[in-house]
Parts: C-alpha cells; structure tokens; sequence
C-alpha cells in the first residue's frame, strides 16, 4: 500500500467576549442625589482571550445632553472619555477581563440639575432611560446588553400663604418644585 500524506489547514476563530449577570431590575435615581453606581454584578468573560481592548457605554435615544453624565476614574490601563454630545462613555485601554469588570462596576451616572433664567429648576422627563453596554477583544465585540434607570422624582407644591399678585387677597401663585 502506499503512504499518503496528508495536511490539515487550522484556522483560528476568535470568539465574541460576553458581557454576563448584569442586573436586570431597573437603577432607580433621583435626580440632584449625586453619582449611582451602573452596576454591582457585572462580568465579563472572553473563552479565547484573557484581555480586552475597549469597551462602551451609551445611552442612546434617551440621552439628554447638558444632564445625562457617565463618569469614570482612570485606572492604570484603562482611560475613560465621555462624550458630551452622543452621550457615550469610551473605555480604552489593553487589560484583563477582571480589570475591565472593576472599571464597569465603577462607572457611575449622575442626572445634573439645572436652574433656568427665571430660577426654576431644569424639568426631568418621565420614563426610564436605558443604557447600553459593549466590550471588545480587539477582534470581535459582544452582545449589546441593555440597564434601564428609573427616575424617581418628588413633587412638592408651593403655595404662598401672603401672597396676592393683583392685590385681591386671594391667593393664584402656585409653583411646583
């Protein structure tokens, strides 16, 4: 019998990272009560890859410029910018998977309060706003996966008790803060 030689041609696949046990309940936020944390349970996981090289946070249509902010400590191997005008936080930097769930558990939002001309202050809109999140080996990105924040927030009605605009006595100034 004669020998045949035979050759087989391998080609590496890379695998998608995974970005796993995130919360699904919603954040619950009140707006001018400072940072909250995106996530406490994050993880991140890669089958063929023990680093990733970026990794994305935005909010998407429900991003209100001026008052949505993503904020983030830089880290030794991982820098963080926040895009002002899309409303997307970047985390660049080649680091372990272990490093980049730290820097996601670190991530905070914050709804900044403004005061308008008259003094009043910013309106916030009902409904819950959504955050997407998305790593990447430098090869391949994950799945998008998705948190929502509920904005809790209180009204409170003020009436004047000794103020009448028209000088009739009764009283027709309410204001709702």
């Amino acid at each position: 019998s004669n020998v045949f030689n035979l050759s087989i041609l391998i080609d590496a696949v890379n695998d998608a990272p995974e970005i796993t046990q995130l919360e699904t309940t919603a954040l619950v936020y009140e707006p001018g009560t400072g940072p909250l944390a995106m996530t406490a349970t994050v993880k991140v996981e890669d089958v063929d890859n023990d680093h990733l090289s970026f990794a994305r946070i935005w909010f998407g249509e429900s991003y209100q410029m001026g008052h949505d902010e993503l904020l983030f400590n830089n880290t030794t191997n991982i820098r963080g910018i926040f895009d002002i005008s899309t409303g997307e936080l970047s985390l660049i930097g080649y680091a372990t998977l272990a490093e980049y769930e730290e820097a996601f558990r670190t991530v905070t939002y914050n709804y900044l309060l403004t005061e308008g001309e008259q003094g009043n202050g910013s309106e916030i809109p009902p409904g819950a706003k959504t955050l997407h999140l998305q790593i990447h080996d430098g090869q391949a990105a994950s799945e998008t996966k998705t948190r929502n924040i509920e904005m809790e927030t209180t009204a409170m009605l003020d009436i004047p008790s000794a103020f009448s605009p028209n000088g009739d006595g009764a009283n027709e100034t309410w204001n709702i803060q």
